[in-house]
């Protein structure tokens, strides 16, 4: 099980590393022209710091540990593991040491992958505020790219905006800069997505529960876990900073503890059942049952929220 962790992990990192290596030549044509560089905030780069160890010490915690006795499908979560715990990690280092770049000639932003990409501003067809990725998203000849909202100095880049982009091609509005109105734009964004996913997720968890039929408690559970991730998300905009950051932190603790439980419950049924430890096919299925059942639920809420309560949480 080690074995595959371990690469996954590299893979995932070797992966972002190289991938822009083909535009060597374009990310020296813009650092002739150094122009303005641009760090994440402070507490996103903590973030990243703090996702980086927490893979690390994930991912190298099975080499120091006696593997257990193997069974039937082990490596399917092994790699599931580590392709997750690889790419917290790469993320965790785009937030640490991440920079865009801005000059006469461009701009260096990120791809949907996180994959940095230099931007010639003659490229650029037209800037909108994406919500839903917290970032500007940059439309242009060669595909959509993006700059976080939480880098530092903000102002100084919408400004350098304006200086190399014509006023047409530039949002309308300014993004939002508050913590709890950014939140309120990703969430109205999101209830904007959410009858598109309902039925990927759907099918998922459908197709998961033709395998290895669902068990009423398990997705009983799921359904409540989904619905304290969907109050985690709710606007507080009128309770006090620590009240509104304490009722997100139960809702969550809420959700993680209740998922957990969930797939505890498929553990007990299969016990009863006479089948002592679940193997990894089993594990990966209750994953895709539990947490897309969740999900299910959460995006419901979100799609019934926008429908009827749209004038007061929108």
């Amino acid at each position: 099980m080690n074995l595959p962790l371990l690469a996954a992990w590299l893979g995932a990192a070797a992966v972002w590393l190289f991938a822009g290596l083909g535009r060597q030549r374009q990310r020296a044509a813009l650092a002739s022209h150094l122009g303005v560089f641009f760090a994440l905030r402070r507490d996103m780069r903590l973030l990243g710091l703090l996702l980086i160890l927490g893979s690390v010490a994930m991912l190298a915690f099975p080499v120091f540990v006696p593997p257990a006795q193997a069974q039937r499908g082990d490596w399917l979560i092994a790699l599931l593991l580590g392709g997750v715990f690889g790419l917290n990690s790469v993320i965790g280092m785009l937030f640490w040491r991440g920079r865009i770049q801005v000059s006469a000639q461009g701009l260096r932003a990120w791809s949907v992958w996180g994959v940095p990409h230099v931007v010639a501003w003659e490229q650029v067809r037209e800037v909108a505020i994406s919500d839903i990725m917290q970032s500007y998203r940059f439309d242009t000849a060669c595909g959509r790219f993006y700059v976080p909202l939480f880098i530092e100095r903000l102002d100084d880049f919408r400004a350098l905006l304006e200086r190399h982009l014509a006023a047409d091609k530039l949002p309308k509005t300014r993004p939002a800069t508050d913590a709890e109105a950014m939140h309120a734009a990703y969430l109205a964004d999101l209830a904007r997505w959410a009858p598109r996913g309902l039925p990927v997720v759907l099918f998922v968890v459908g197709l998961s529960s033709l395998i290895l039929p669902p068990v009423p408690a398990g997705m009983g559970l799921a359904a409540a876990a989904g619905l304290m991730l969907a109050l985690s998300g709710l606007p507080l905009s009128r309770f006090d900073s620590r009240l509104r950051g304490g009722l997100r932190f139960v809702s969550l603790a809420g959700f993680a503890f209740l998922s957990q439980r969930s797939a505890q419950s498929y553990q007990e049924h299969l016990l009863q059942a006479g089948q002592e430890v679940m193997d990894g096919y089993q594990g990966l299925l209750v994953l895709l049952q539990t947490l897309g059942f969740a999900l299910c639920i959460t995006l419901s809420c979100l799609i019934l929220a926008r429908r009827f309560l749209s004038d007061k949480l929108f």
